[in-house]
């Protein structure tokens, strides 16, 4: 059994990696309180249950369970029991926080710097004791709001919801060639840029990239502007590239002024 020790308010991305491993190892091999928790169930005696069956304990070490009594029991049970019996307890760092002093010494995952990609894949091997080069990341931890400036110009500002992101290269498609539009940052800093004629052929759209030099993290804004030289209403996605061949789509949210960009 493979518990997964989390508060409610971080189900996001806890969610995430419960079906992911659910979907490897089957549901019944998973506690995880959506499905393990049947309506009328004392919560209390199931999560009891839970840990006297587990093998694999992950505890998510956040802001929001650091500050849950209900988490609090759940890992604390767990340290008893890998005191007395073979189970693995594993802490996973997912907020920029300290862990509890007792569990301070343990080797634990860290989530908030290497992301849900690579943690994911190396809870896997931790349970399969074996090197698993299959990923399923689906969690969207990059996030940007986008600001009008004009019908011909949009500011982006992008940040990490969550955790670290290696990175800062990032791509527009769009319908409009090189000369109709230019991807920049205001950012004094070295930046490249490029464009990619039929970046997607099959939508017939091309791609403005540029390398904005530095990576993204929650608590920061990289700046993006888009400016158009030519009028009319034209497709725009924005995408963050985490290899040559792979462009992760950011979730895009439009403001109307500067005063609705949340503070970080």
């Amino acid at each position: 059994m493979i518990f997964l020790s989390h508060q409610n308010n971080d189900k996001d991305f806890v969610g995430v990696i419960a079906h992911e491993l659910s979907q490897m190892y089957g549901q019944d091999k998973v506690f995880y309180d959506e499905w393990s928790i049947k309506p009328g169930e004392n919560i209390l005696q199931s999560m009891s249950s839970g840990i006297e069956d587990c093998k694999f304990f992950f505890y998510f070490i956040t802001e929001n369970s650091l500050n849950s009594e209900m988490v609090n029991l759940e890992w604390t049970a767990a340290i008893n029991k890998k005191a007395n019996e073979q189970i693995e307890f594993i802490p996973i760092k997912a907020d920029n926080v300290n862990p509890p002093k007792i569990i301070s010494a343990l080797k634990y995952l860290d989530l908030y710097t290497n992301g849900l990609d690579t943690t994911l894949l190396q809870m896997k091997e931790i349970i399969s004791k074996e090197n698993i080069a299959k990923k399923h990341p689906t969690f969207n931890n990059l996030i940007a709001y986008a600001h009008p400036i004009s019908d011909m110009e949009i500011h982006f500002y992008v940040t990490a919801k969550r955790f670290f992101e290696p990175g800062g290269e990032f791509i527009i498609l769009t319908e409009l060639e090189s000369n109709q539009a230019e991807l920049f940052t205001e950012s004094s800093m070295m930046v490249g840029t490029g464009f990619i004629k039929q970046a997607i052929p099959e939508k017939n759209l091309n791609g403005f990239k540029i390398d904005t030099m530095k990576d993204v993290r929650k608590g920061f804004y990289t700046k993006l502007v888009f400016r158009k030289k030519v009028g009319g209403l034209h497709h725009i996605d924005l995408l963050h590239i985490v290899s040559e061949n792979k462009g992760d789509p950011i979730e895009i949210i439009q403001i109307n002024n500067l005063s609705e960009l949340p503070q970080l």
